[in-house]
């Protein structure tokens, strides 16, 4: 018997192989893969097909405003931890 409901199967599938939390640089990769994509369909975009220019320009906004804020973040996340460091290291100092 065929599953009634085979898009639910592979999204159900699909879940539990991304169980995991993606990591920052695998996060930045995708968006960065999905800049060129898209950037290569709007460039290769027939001339007489302006709605598929018109998508692609859209995805790239918005792929490119995400990966700004996602380089934000790991900017601060970075910064964070570097001030977190010089703090312990101080702390250590008074302890010694």
């Amino acid at each position: 018997m065929a599953n009634p409901n085979p898009y639910q199967a592979r999204l159900a599938r699909y879940r539990a192989e991304r169980a995991d939390p993606l990591e920052f640089f695998e996060v930045r990769q995708m968006l960065s893969g999905g800049l060129r994509e898209v950037e290569a369909v709007m460039l290769q975009a027939p001339e007489d097909n302006p709605e598929l220019k018109l998508k692609a320009a859209h995805a790239l906004s918005q792929l490119a405003g995400q990966y700004t804020k996602l380089s934000e973040v790991g900017t601060l996340d970075d910064r964070m931890n570097a001030m977190e460091h010089a703090v312990d290291q101080i702390l250590r100092g008074r302890a010694a």
